[in-house]
Parts: C-alpha cells; sequence; structure tokens
C-alpha cells in the first residue's frame, strides 16, 4: 500500500509541475488558436490528475486541507471549462 500512496504521489508532483509550467504558455499565445486550446487542454487535464491524486493521498493520509485545496482548485477549472461550452451553446 505504501508504495502505491509513494506513486501517487510522483504522479501528483508531476501533473503538478506540467500544470505549472504549461500555464504560462497558455497564456501567453493568443487567445482562440489552435496553441491556446492545446496548451490549455493539457493545463486542465494537469490540474485534474493533481486533483485525483490529491484527493487519493489526503484519503490514505487524513489531511482535511490538502482535499479543501484540490477541490476548490478543481472548481475553478471546472467553471472556466464550463463557460467557455456554454458561451458555444447557442451555435
Amino acid at each position: 500500500m505504501e508504495q502505491i500512496i509513494q506513486w501517487t504521489l510522483y504522479s501528483h508532483i508531476l501533473a503538478g509541475f506540467v500544470a505549472l509550467f504549461v500555464a504560462p504558455i497558455a497564456m501567453i499565445t493568443q487567445k482562440g488558436c489552435k496553441q491556446h486550446r492545446f496548451w490549455g487542454k493539457v493545463y486542465f487535464y494537469g490540474m485534474a490528475v493533481v486533483t485525483v491524486t490529491a484527493i487519493g493521498i489526503s484519503i490514505y493520509k487524513p489531511i482535511p486541507f490538502l482535499v479543501m485545496v484540490a477541490v476548490f482548485s478543481f472548481y475553478t477549472i471546472v467553471s472556466a471549462y464550463r463557460i467557455l461550452y456554454l458561451k458555444k451553446l447557442h451555435k
């Protein structure tokens, strides 16, 4: 079990680094172009992995603060994704 938590922690760290370094790329590319959308999706999925792994780690080691940070971080990226989806709904 300890090895599973160790690998979960490694994936959490890797996904966090991916999201951290991809976010500025998505921010500096022109809004609406293919590169912006691609790097935005990479950021979204990186943060999704961070959220899932954080919840998994906090279940094994009871850390309520980690759960709250994970849920609120995921809420922000899901709400942004939903806003973009609803923006195109009328078409």
